[in-house]
């Protein structure tokens, strides 16, 4: 099969807690868990995961109260609402970027490498 997914989960989350940590995850083409590296300064660990096993992992953190679950989910609401932000402005920006020129009627692509740099 060949076959490209466009609503896929990915991102990045970085300088978190006293030691900076950064992480960036991709879910599986099939769904079936997550990609995890995490950056420090002098490594990177990669860890994959099923949702069984991401499942398993967060209820021994909400059972071992290792990590304040509720705070978390206020932070991730946070994250999940600016990034929502942020595609709208990215969105409203292309669309005012490859809207016609009043003089000539033609889109000018060249300004689509303006939103890059803001």
């Amino acid at each position: 099969m060949k076959d490209i997914r466009f609503d896929c989960i990915s991102g990045k989350i970085e300088d978190i807690g006293a030691s900076q940590a950064c992480v960036e995850f991709n879910e599986w083409h099939n769904k079936g868990g997550l990609d995890l590296n995490f950056y420090s300064d002098d490594e990177v660990k990669t860890v994959s995961l099923t949702r069984d096993e991401l499942h398993c992992l967060a209820l021994v953190i909400s059972a071992t109260k290792y990590v304040d679950v509720p705070s978390l989910a206020d932070e991730a609401e946070q994250i999940i609402k600016n990034s929502e932000k942020r595609r709208e402005e990215r969105k409203l920006k292309e669309q005012i970027a490859l809207s016609p020129s009043p003089l000539t009627g033609l889109v000018d692509y060249s300004r689509l490498d303006l939103l890059d740099e803001q």
